[in-house]
């Protein structure tokens, strides 16, 4: 009774478990192990009950060339001689539709017998989390060595949209990883917007692509008029970007779009867009904050073109002034102010 009873509590954990003797045998384990072992291709006969399980590792290691194998061989024997209190290890185990790993861990059982419990733990998830983790962080570093490249580029100091737009474009692409990163400014007279610059990641090329008509983005540019940025996951369903989607993305098979405002004060210069092709994408922050800082390298770069050709204007004029009066000195007739009294 006892024993059915042991046996029926294993059998109910997610774990795949095994009992081993002294010598590495199998003399128990749990549905889950059994499961796992149909379902991958394995016979009773090498992982079930009365198989060697050391021999089992001692082949992966010999013949397959694990490497953790080798160690899981190891730990078990030092489990078992007492050496060690406990073993643990992680490994992969792929099968040919989907990416697998499982913790393993090797305890002694206390009950007077040189026996070890071996479990075998999926812990696919938290490694999936931990690879997600990794490449958010890989990405952040490349946002920010993007952004610092941009501000200290001297295509910005000097109001070069042109040189601006394609380093940045192409800087920003990659950092995020999108197909296609654009640059877009509205005209004069607000009607149409032109394209500065559009970076396309596949091919690793810049356009220039054709004006948008912003009757046509009505929505979008209504959005934006007071929102620094849109981040819409699906760009052709979200009734603030369907228009841009369908006369813009639809035909590239973009599916995401994220669009920073590039503002200055008050007024609505242009976007920056971000664009991804193919699968729907859910924009995280560090994304969203990332764009907004590039758009505002841009509205930067559009102030100090303004600034510097304000400068020129400025300099043409003192230096027509200073030609006039060295040539015809007597135009020039400066009054003394009258003295009082």
């Amino acid at each position: 009774m006892h024993t059915l009873l042991v046996q029926e509590v294993i059998d109910s954990l997610q774990s795949h478990i095994a009992v081993l003797d002294e010598h590495g045998v199998i003399i128990a384990v749990n549905q889950a192990w059994i499961e796992f072992a149909r379902t991958n291709g394995c016979s009773e006969f090498t992982v079930g009950v009365g198989a060697d399980y050391l021999s089992a590792c001692q082949h992966a290691a010999e013949v397959q060339g694990n490497v953790v194998a080798a160690e899981v061989i190891n730990g078990i024997q030092n489990v078992l001689n007492g050496t060690l209190p406990d073993f643990s290890a992680e490994y992969a185990c792929h099968s040919p539709t989907e990416e697998r790993w499982f913790a393993m861990r090797v305890r002694p059982l206390n009950e007077g017998h040189n026996r070890v419990l071996v479990t075998h733990e999926n812990i696919t998830g938290f490694q999936r989390s931990a690879e997600q983790a990794r490449e958010a962080a890989k990405q952040q570093e490349r946002e920010a060595q993007a952004l610092s490249c941009i501000a200290c580029s001297k295509a910005l100091t000097q109001g070069d949209l042109e040189r601006l737009g394609s380093e940045l474009t192409r800087r920003a692409a990659l950092a995020v990883g999108v197909e296609r990163a654009g640059i877009w400014l509205a005209d004069e007279t607000k009607t149409c917007l032109n394209n500065e610059d559009t970076f396309h990641l596949s091919q690793d090329a810049h356009t220039q692509e054709d004006p948008l008509q912003l009757q046509q983005l009505e929505a979008t540019w209504e959005e934006l008029q007071n929102a620094r940025y849109l981040a819409v996951d699906d760009a052709l369903r979200d009734p603030r970007t369907s228009a841009f989607a369908q006369a813009q993305l639809a035909a590239l098979g973009t599916f995401s779009v994220l669009i920073a405002a590039i503002r200055s004060g008050e007024e609505l210069l242009g976007i920056l867009s971000f664009e991804q092709r193919d699968t729907l994408r859910h924009w995280e922050q560090n994304e969203i904050t990332f764009a907004c800082q590039m758009a505002d390298q841009v509205a930067l770069a559009i102030a100090n073109q303004k600034r510097l050709r304000a400068e020129d204007l400025l300099r043409n004029s003192e230096e027509q002034l200073k030609r006039l009066n060295q040539e015809y000195p007597s135009l020039l007739i400066l009054k003394a102010p009258k003295s009082k009294g």
